[in-house]
């Protein structure tokens, strides 16, 4: 399941990980969730460097898949109008990166089998990040 960093930011994902990252779109900016199939066919046929999910982050809320980071956006003037706006973004880019450095780890690619196993518990995906991502978690092996 792992990937290069640089295939992950250039190149098609697969499905799983591209319901991965929509799955943090809809826990953390309220994505629709009517969107999904539509972002998951655009992240998986080819390079898709931006994708407008909008959600709470308004009209500008879009998905990024460059500079060698995932992020989200929103326009900054909408940003200025509703601060909480600007939490929302941090709490997404934080999960965004925790979840391609799971992806994009070739020396534990166990922690995808931890997210993974967590997510089908029913955990957020924060939840399933944090314990996929944690040292300290002993987990036994499957």
């Amino acid at each position: 399941m792992t990937a290069t960093t640089h295939d992950l930011i250039r190149g098609a994902l697969t499905i799983e990980q591209a319901n991965a990252v929509f799955d943090v779109l809809v826990e953390v900016a309220a994505a629709p969730v009517g969107m999904r199939d539509n972002f998951v066919h655009a992240q998986t046929t080819g390079h898709c460097s931006e994708y407008r999910f909008q959600g709470v982050l308004g009209f500008g809320g879009k998905f990024w898949r460059s500079s060698n980071r995932w992020y989200v956006t929103a326009y900054p003037e909408d940003v200025v109008a509703q601060p909480g706006r600007q939490a929302v973004i941090d709490e997404a880019d934080g999960l965004l990166n925790k979840l391609l450095t799971v992806l994009s780890d070739d020396d534990t690619p166990v922690s995808w089998v931890i997210y993974e196993q967590v997510r089908r518990g029913g955990a957020t995906v924060a939840e399933a990040l944090r314990l996929a991502t944690d040292p300290d978690v002993d987990w036994p092996m499957w």
